[in-house]
């Protein structure tokens, strides 16, 4: 297969993985984000798993799965397409680290077009069941709560939070390629090859480097949660800045590790999914080395 084109195709199959593996933990993340402060619905990570399942059953934890699912090809392309791409550009190759770093930020860069509305229309999915009280879901899909919000407020209502997103996604992603890279030659035995690092070594190795650019990011993400959240027809925050401010003065510093637990749980399980499937489709199908240390 062309390496170029082989590169987009890596991240769609991978990807497919990782959102059917990681939704039901990423809407752990997002309630806890999003409950008040003044009277929480969950007391921490198992609670709100629990409580979830037993009020809206195992379907609960899936809402809005069908936005990433209808994006990952789009997105998991541009992820590993540009990045692996970039890396061709770059003088060195795939030998720097540097370089893994500088390539995933672009990349980040790149994917922040596609995964702001989706993760918009995700995070109002994810969240029905705590905003009514009817019994009946405000929204019936996460492409209708998309046309919605566009009709009633333009395509800057569907870009809502477009910049914090970018100040999470390019240091993320930065810091997702280059501990994986590192790692991977960290566990190569001596006189080894990256390459030929077995399964369990490279799904270590992805759990690791998703748990560290999640450490990288997350204060972001749980800003981008809360100002996405808001109402644009009645907002409380005039820009993710102030509803940062806004958050860090009501509920103190630590509201920026909320939800915390299970997005590093999520980022393990879930990485240790996608880095190893991506790696292992450039061994086999792509057939390319021209990106690995020598």
């Amino acid at each position: 297969m062309n390496p170029q084109m082989g590169e987009f195709v890596g991240g769609c199959v991978s990807g497919a993985a990782q959102i059917v593996s990681g939704h039901p933990l990423d809407t752990v993340k997002v309630r806890l984000q999003t409950q008040p402060a003044t009277r929480p619905l969950y007391t921490g990570t198992l609670h709100c798993f629990v409580k979830m399942v037993r009020s809206e059953g195992v379907a609960g934890l899936y809402k809005g799965m069908s936005s990433p699912l209808h994006g990952v090809v789009a997105v998991n392309a541009l992820i590993f397409g540009v990045q692996g791409n970039v890396l061709r550009l770059l003088p060195g190759g795939g030998d720097s680290l540097a370089n893994q770093s500088l390539a995933g930020m672009v990349a980040g860069a790149a994917q922040s077009l596609l995964a702001c509305p989706l993760e918009l229309a995700k995070t109002r999915m994810q969240v029905q069941g705590i905003t009514d009280t009817s019994g009946q879901p405000l929204h019936r899909s996460p492409t209708q709560y998309l046309r919605q919000v566009y009709r009633a407020h333009g395509l800057r209502a569907v870009y809502r939070g477009f910049n914090v997103t970018l100040l999470r996604d390019i240091p993320g992603f930065g810091a997702y390629f280059l501990p994986y890279e590192y790692l991977r030659r960290l566990l190569t035995p001596a006189g080894g090859h990256p390459d030929d690092l077995s399964v369990p070594w490279l799904m270590l190795a992805g759990g690791l480097a998703g748990s560290i650019s999640w450490l990288a990011s997350f204060p972001q993400d749980v800003v981008k949660t809360r100002f996405q959240m808001d109402d644009p027809a009645r907002p409380r925050f005039r820009s993710a800045t102030h509803c940062a401010l806004e958050s860090a003065r009501q509920e103190k510093l630590r509201v920026f590790a909320r939800g915390l637990c299970p997005l590093l749980l999520r980022g393990f399980l879930t990485n240790a999914i996608i880095l190893p499937v991506n790696t292992l489709f450039r061994r086999y199908v792509i057939k390319d080395d021209s990106r690995q240390p020598e």
